[in-house]
């Protein structure tokens, strides 16, 4: 199976190759060697990817209003919020503590038939 390595031109372009590694990788077929230059190629592809998607983020204009004579209002799109929210490129999220384990209740002999009920609405029977 030759493999190619063709520089993408396009998002769309990149995205199909790296659709068509993971489809690849995941038949298990290819080699060892092989599957390991895939990867790194779709890894390459995927950074691609996600730089094309964040320039097109930071080229959005928000519609605002409309002039008297038609013309589209606009003002550039903040992206700030997007970006503050996600982790640096190349690290990964620091692991979650595991939660504290509950505390069981204490072992219960069932209802106690002999006590008086407090009302009838309390009653076992």
């Amino acid at each position: 199976m030759a493999i190619e390595k063709t520089e993408p031109k396009s998002f769309e372009n990149s995205l199909v190759q790296l659709q068509q590694i993971v489809m690849q990788l995941e038949e298990g077929s290819l080699p060892l060697e092989d599957s390991l230059s895939r990867f790194e190629e779709g890894t390459k592809l995927l950074r691609h990817c996600h730089a094309v998607l964040q320039n097109a983020e930071r080229r959005i204009e928000i519609l605002t209003n409309f002039t008297d004579d038609g013309k589209a209002v606009t003002e550039p799109f903040d992206d700030s919020a997007t970006f503050a929210q996600e982790a640096p490129a190349g690290k990964r999220r620091a692991k979650k503590e595991p939660a504290a384990p509950k505390e069981k209740p204490a072992a219960s002999t069932g209802p106690d038939l002999f006590s008086k009920p407090a009302s009838e609405d309390d009653a076992p029977f």
